[in-house]
């Protein structure tokens, strides 16, 4: 009997691809299509290539999939809800992410359908079915009732930029900026994805885009200067500031760049001084870090612009970026564990 290898084995890879592909028909109503049958002759040869455990794994997640369309059913158990609500609790603080799939399939009541879905999220992307596992989250953030709703924007964004899945995440980021009613730090989160993005362009277009996301930062700032119920407010206003700066230092404002590196520091004293930088890029990323050496917008070939103003240009440095993503990363872990407290009602 072959070792179960999963993500490491190119035939579960393909696989659990088709399986999803399956799945997305059948959503659209073309479960019964001459494509969805080509599909399911195409899985033939790799599902007679995998291990015992790799089947059953293919099973459970297809299994699942039916929750994104309503059509899912739950397994029959003898435990109450009590049990089972404590035994996926223990799965839960162990880490164990197979027990946790297979009590979900147990039709918890004391989870709500979107945290269900978070769930498997969770489960899936510590299995490394990364494509998979945001498929719940998607769904997650489709669902979820208007207090949970920031929360799972926030993940969603992250986790399809982290997945490559960065059109799709962009377009989110879109959504939120163009909303006026979002959190705050929700509109933090998609400036920054969205400021990270413009690197790559040039010229006037991309000058008014950032004009437009300091805009939106400045009031995202504002809104949480005033709110102090939120108990992540001070590492998002660093956020907040340390990406307003990007945008101060991509349009050529020295020192309105210097004065927002000032208020970051006042919150976060570990972020490093002005003298301290060095010349990188100021591109940044959610989840990675770019030290690519870049001139401002208006210097850029094939992007010059005469009419865009420009009064110089400031630096990040390779640490102030390392800062910016750690508190980005802090503040999404406390979201995603307050989600997870909320949920299973545990401190």
């Amino acid at each position: 009997m072959a070792e179960p290898l999963f993500m490491d084995n190119p035939d579960f890879v393909v696989e659990e691809r088709l399986i999803r592909e399956l799945h997305l028909l059948n959503a659209l109503g073309k479960g019964e299509s001459e494509e969805a049958e080509a599909i399911a002759d195409a899985s033939e040869k790799p599902w007679y290539d995998l291990s015992k455990e790799e089947q059953n794994r293919i099973h459970g997640l297809s299994a699942d999939l039916y929750q994104l369309t309503g059509e899912e059913i739950f397994e029959k158990t003898e435990l109450s809800q009590e049990q089972l609500k404590a035994t996926f609790i223990e799965a839960f603080q162990k880490e164990n992410p197979e027990r946790m799939l297979s009590l979900l399939r147990k039709g918890p009541t004391f989870l709500k359908d979107h945290q269900i879905a978070y769930f498997r999220w969770r489960c899936y992307q510590a299995l490394r079915h990364v494509q998979s596992a945001v498929l719940f989250l998607e769904y997650a953030a489709k669902v979820a009732p208007p207090t949970d709703f920031y929360r799972f924007r926030i993940l969603l964004m992250v986790a399809l930029a982290k997945a490559g899945s960065k059109k799709e995440a962009i377009q989110i980021a879109r959504g939120i900026l163009a909303d006026l009613g979002a959190h705050p730090y929700l509109k933090i989160i998609a400036a920054m994805l969205f400021e990270g993005d413009l690197e790559s362009r040039t010229g006037q277009d991309a000058f008014n885009e950032l004009r437009k996301l300091e805009g939106v930062l400045k009031n995202a700032i504002e809104e949480l200067e005033a709110d102090r119920s939120w108990p992540y407010r001070v590492k998002a206003l660093v956020i907040g500031w340390l990406v307003l700066r990007r945008c101060y230092c991509k349009t050529g404002n020295p020192f309105l760049a210097k004065n927002a590196l000032a208020q970051a520091r006042a919150l976060d004293p570990m972020l490093p001084a002005e003298a301290e930088h060095d010349d990188v890029s100021l591109g940044c990323r959610i989840g990675e870090t770019v030290p690519v050496h870049s001139p401002p917008l208006h210097e850029r070939k094939g992007g010059g612009v005469a009419s865009v103003p420009t009064t110089g240009h400031i630096p990040c440095s390779h640490a102030e970026t390392e800062r910016l993503l750690e508190i980005e990363s802090e503040v999404n872990a406390a979201v995603r564990k307050e989600a997870e407290a909320q949920a299973l009602a545990v401190a």
